[in-house]
């Protein structure tokens, strides 16, 4: 946040133009308002690169981006998952909380999908 608008106390001095002082305090906070407008469409076009992933495809544009992260984590632990190396003992909690698949639910609907392959 590289702006050089930002006003250290100790540089306000009652000298001032209180229509000054107003002025550059406004400045300042609309200089964060539009870092963190441009920080969150980062993040949002971020957010919809990491989830183009076939699996998501039916559903991308009805899900908010939060479920489907949460949904990709388990997402992930379900496709790295192998007899050598197995998911740990569901606790569906992810569905029990949030209504969303949970990865051992991932793992049987990736299985079938394999299968039909």
């Amino acid at each position: 946040m590289g702006s050089n608008r930002y006003i250290p106390l100790e540089h306000m001095t009652l000298a001032g133009d209180l229509y000054q002082v107003k002025q550059k305090i406004h400045l300042s906070i609309m200089d964060q308002h539009d870092q963190l407008e441009a920080q969150l469409e980062k993040e949002r076009i971020q957010s919809i690169h990491i989830l183009q992933i076939d699996f998501f495809s039916e559903i991308l544009n009805l899900v908010s981006s939060y479920a489907l992260k949460m949904v990709l984590q388990e997402y992930h632990s379900a496709n790295s998952a192998t007899s050598e190396d197995p998911l740990p003992p569901c606790t569906c909690s992810i569905r029990q909380t949030h209504g969303l698949p949970c990865s051992h639910e991932i793992f049987v609907m990736l299985s079938k999908k394999k299968s039909y392959s």
